[in-house]
């Protein structure tokens, strides 16, 4: 098999299968209208005494974004590829001698000119060079707006790829450099369906779990999908979040009915929860959890608890939107927005071993709880970040603003204390979250404009200082941004 090298700009990966190399060239023949391939451009057959081979270029048909070049001998060969720019060069070498290499370029720019240069070298020494080529990237969807970014210190920033789901037409995933120019997108739909639940992740190297509205897709970066499961493949409906597990099922955020009689509310009334569900890559029921066997549903905290969905007209009680698996502990940990509650629950029992938040579990010992909140992550050393929207806090507590929050949790003695916050400048009133970055700085997603009249969606990334300290940014003008994650 081919190795993999990865930078900030590129993506090459080496296939050595002639059949596949062939059904390949032969489906980007036919994706030539769909993706605006061009056509091939083979370089002539060089000799290497008695060697022949050539090289054949081809545009990748998933992408506008990529391009695979096909090398073919006589008898065995290594390659030694270089794809550059003025200011880009990376060299990609194969490990093994084979008379077919496919070689896949992914994670470069739009509307930018690569050069490429191969060279071959024969089981006992022969050296040769094929003509040095040439490949031109296609253009960007046009519904993909530019991208600005701020960079206020250049040695603190990350240096990985930023994944992203946009609110727009198409509904596109989106990956850029830190440089946040596009080197990869996908558009989130299958079929006629053009609709999702807004989120790119990914899950082990170079495969994406993409939450579409009700189902769910598994695609390999080269925009293959492994697995698609629509909203009638299942007995259930997904929303908001799903995960992929260590033992290779899903987990995710269902929602289910019960007529219940809340004085509140004035009586018998068709009331919307939540339920984690567990299921297998067919779509089968492994394991699940209602929050209706567990936590209060006399309990309406807030205008958001008690307002009527706008898709089914049910109150909207509980409202999960996030969950995260612990192997550590065998744990689960989901965010329950119109409750201003994070649960913890038992894997293996089903129990609600805590609750976090106000009129919760814990004794907040400083600063102040979080208020209609997005994706929670837990970590071993038992801090929780989280996404702190803000809907309806208190005017004591500063009113209704948005901030990512840190809380250090001492889960035996119950009791939480505020460790870190950064507050965005834009009141989010949905969406949005923050996540761990590589380098121990936090991205922060303040994504979702919603009824506040603002037209920028921003990630901010800033370190863990007290106080946070900025140091990048991207906006994208009258759009919205549901997540971000990092690859």
């Amino acid at each position: 098999m081919g190795t993999t090298l990865s930078t900030a700009g590129f993506h090459i990966t080496a296939i050595h299968h002639l059949k596949k190399h062939k059904a390949m060239k032969s489906h980007c023949l036919i994706l030539l209208l769909i993706v605006g391939c061009a056509e091939e451009k083979t370089s002539p057959a060089l000799g290497v005494d008695d060697v022949t081979f050539d090289t054949t270029l081809l545009s990748h048909p998933n992408t506008t974004l990529g391009f695979l070049l096909s090398v073919e001998s006589s008898e065995p060969i290594q390659t030694e590829t270089i794809v550059s720019t003025e200011n880009t060069s990376v060299t990609f070498n194969t490990d093994t001698y084979q008379p077919e290499q496919l070689i896949e370029v992914l994670d470069i720019k739009p509307e930018t000119t690569y050069n490429i240069e191969t060279s071959v070298l024969a089981e006992d020494g022969r050296e040769g060079n094929t003509d040095s080529m040439s490949f031109t990237t296609g253009p960007q969807p046009a519904t993909i707006p530019e991208f600005t970014v701020t960079i206020s210190d250049s040695t603190a920033h990350h240096q990985s790829t930023i994944l992203f789901g946009m609110i727009m037409e198409g509904i596109y995933g989106i990956g850029v450099d830190p440089a946040g120019d596009l080197i990869w997108y996908y558009p989130l739909y299958i079929a006629d369906e053009r609709t999702l639940t807004r989120q790119v992740k990914p899950i082990g190297e170079d495969r994406y779990l993409l939450t579409i509205k009700g189902g769910l897709q598994v695609i390999t970066k080269s925009g293959d999908v492994e697995i698609a499961l629509r909203r009638e493949d299942l007995d259930f409906r997904l929303h908001h979040d799903v995960i992929m597990l260590p033992n290779g099922n899903f987990m995710g955020l269902a929602n289910e009915q019960m007529v219940i009689d809340v004085e509140e509310l004035g009586g018998p009334t068709t009331v919307k929860g939540d339920k984690i569900v567990e299921f297998d890559t067919l779509g089968n029921v492994i394991w699940e959890w209602s929050a209706f066997d567990h936590l209060n549903t006399q309990r309406y905290p807030s205008l958001l608890s008690r307002q009527l969905s706008s898709q089914d007209q049910t109150v909207d009680w509980s409202h999960a939107n996030g969950v995260q698996y612990n192997p550590a502990d065998d744990t689960i940990v989901v965010s329950l927005r119109h409750q201003n509650w994070i649960i913890k629950i038992d894997y293996s029992t089903g129990e609600l071993l805590w609750v976090l938040g106000d009129e919760g579990d814990f004794d907040l010992l400083s600063g102040a709880w979080f208020h209609a909140q997005h994706a929670p992550i837990l970590t071993e050393d038992d801090h929780i970040l989280i996404y702190d929207n803000g809907n309806e806090r208190p005017q004591e507590q500063g009113g209704e603003y948005s901030r990512a929050v840190i809380y250090k949790l001492d889960e035996q003695n119950k009791t939480a204390q505020q460790v870190w916050e950064y507050q965005t400048e834009n009141y989010t009133e949905r969406f949005g979250n923050a996540i761990y970055l590589k380098n121990g700085n936090i991205m922060v997603c303040a994504g979702g404009m919603g009824n506040t009249n603002r037209s920028v969606a921003q990630l901010i990334e800033v370190t863990t200082d007290n106080p946070a300290k900025e140091v990048w940014r991207l906006e994208a003008q009258n759009q919205e941004i549901y997540r971000v994650y990092e690859r």
